[in-house]
Formats: C-alpha cells, sequence, structure tokens
C-alpha cells in the first residue's frame, strides 16, 4: 500500500503528492473543512481520533507544498458484504475546484479500497455538491434508492 504517491497536476503544473495526513495537518483540515459544509464546526479531538484511528485513513493533497484537498476512507467488516470501504469528506479548496483534483483524490481512494480487498465502496454526499455528485456517477458509483439515518449521541 502506498502512504504518499506523487502526481503531476492535471492543469497548471507544479508538483502535486497526496499523503497520509498527520495531527499537524489538523489546523488547515479543519480549514477546508469550512468548505464542504457551511454547519461545520472545527473539532480538531475528532481530527485527531480519526488521524490516529487504526480502521481509518484522512489523506492531504498537497499542490507546491500547500494543502488544497482532502479525503477519508474508512474500513468495516460487514457480516453480509465483507470489507466495506466508506468514503467521506472529500474537500477541494475553492480556488482548486474545477482543476481535477477532486478526480484524482477520489481515485486515489478508491485505489486504496481496491489494494485494502473491499468488496464494496460506499459514500453519501449532499443533493447541493452537484459538481461532486456528477464525478461520483461518472466513475460508476450508484445512486441508491434508500432512506439515510443517523443519530447524533
Amino acid at each position: 500500500r502506498r502512504d504518499t504517491v506523487k502526481l503531476r497536476r492535471a492543469r497548471g503544473g507544479g508538483k502535486m503528492n497526496i499523503r497520509r495526513a498527520t495531527a499537524e495537518d489538523i489546523p488547515e483540515l479543519m480549514n477546508l473543512y469550512h468548505h464542504l459544509s457551511p454547519n461545520y464546526q472545527d473539532n480538531p479531538s475528532a481530527m485527531e481520533l480519526a488521524i490516529g484511528h487504526a480502521s481509518t485513513e484522512v489523506y492531504a493533497l498537497e499542490h507546491n507544498g500547500q494543502l488544497v484537498g482532502t479525503a477519508t476512507v474508512s474500513f468495516r467488516a460487514v457480516p453480509s458484504r465483507g470489507l466495506v470501504a466508506y468514503i467521506d469528506d472529500v474537500v477541494i479548496h475553492p480556488a482548486d475546484q474545477g482543476s481535477g483534483l477532486g478526480r484524482i483524490i477520489t481515485e486515489h481512494c478508491i485505489q486504496v479500497a481496491r489494494d485494502r480487498g473491499s468488496a464494496r465502496i460506499e459514500l453519501t454526499s449532499h443533493p447541493a455538491r452537484v459538481a461532486a455528485n456528477k464525478l461520483y456517477l461518472k466513475f460508476g458509483f450508484v445512486k441508491r434508492d434508500t432512506n439515510s439515518y443517523f443519530m447524533a449521541l
């Protein structure tokens, strides 16, 4: 499994790198998360938990040394499916949206899931994130006709 991937940016040149996020990235990651949802509230302890958790891989996407994007892949074993991967929190800084970076980091997450032997990948995306939803469909994700529930504890 590759923890660091060196890439060339699709447009605009420069060096790109996808690597596992570290605790030092937390302030920049929290800044990115504000672009994911207007309701996001900084939660450094949740970020630290995710970065250090055995079932979770938080990735940092850098362009010319600047953190410009992130995505998370987590895994759980499901009796009816086997190992299932979940992609969460794909965020590209607004200044870099439309440059292909969302595609690149999503491809990386899909490859990580394949490398780990996942039987399937699941994700959710808010309907307001039109470009992200189109991207997921292009990858071959299928929109499910299901109810989605959560309970805050």
